[in-house]
């Protein structure tokens, strides 16, 4: 994932609801498998409209995107594989 991407992330949410680097290893799923996030960045919006232009420039530079709400993972769906971005809802 290019710094130019997470640059265009930060505007859109603001710099402090961008999480990368070490900050990740807190982002673990905690139902079954206890891994730890792989993704490059985790989002954090605080509005539908945030979420809405962060899907839309993720949509249009081809970006995955990894939903994040309560992260149960009962059926795996919030793994995480490196360059993936995590959406996560914990703050709206």
């Amino acid at each position: 994932m290019s710094d130019s991407i997470l640059n265009q992330l930060a505007n859109i949410v603001g710099a402090e609801r961008v999480v990368t680097g070490a900050e990740l290893s807190g982002y673990e799923f905690p139902w079954s498998t206890h891994d730890d996030c792989r993704a490059t960045a985790a989002v954090f919006p605080a509005s539908t409209e945030q979420v809405s232009t962060v899907l839309a420039f993720c949509n249009q530079n081809r970006q995955t995107v990894v939903p994040f709400g309560g992260t149960t993972n009962l059926v795996q769906g919030c793994a995480t594989e490196s360059g993936d971005i995590v959406l996560s809802l914990a703050r709206m």
